[in-house]
């Protein structure tokens, strides 16, 4: 995964953290010492200004943890004949996509 923020990249193999995560990581590396306390050096910072990016390989590995994950949906489905969610055909769909880059 790579964040980038106003021309700062960091690069990292993650699989396992959450976008929330991800930036808590980030913004616990750019911290600065002031003193006798540390502060962010951007305050003022969301999710929302990152760019973040995942490799091929992420995406593969997150993508089958995905399907593995939500397998028991399509079980259900053929036992019970009770409807998949939505959302998750979709983020499925996604998933195989990218399980298969």
């Amino acid at each position: 995964m790579k964040v980038e923020y106003g021309g700062f990249i960091y690069e990292e193999f993650d699989t396992e953290s959450t976008d929330a995560q991800i930036l808590q990581k980030f913004l616990d590396l750019n911290m600065d010492l002031d003193g006798e306390r540390l502060v962010y050096r951007w305050t003022d910072l969301t999710f929302e200004d990152l760019t973040i990016t995942r490799t091929p390989k992420e995406k593969e590995i997150l993508g089958k943890r995905y399907l593995a994950e939500t397998d028991w949906y399509v079980a259900r489905k053929s036992e019970t004949n009770k409807a998949i969610p939505s959302d998750v055909l979709t983020k499925r769909t996604q998933a195989r996509l990218d399980a298969s880059e």
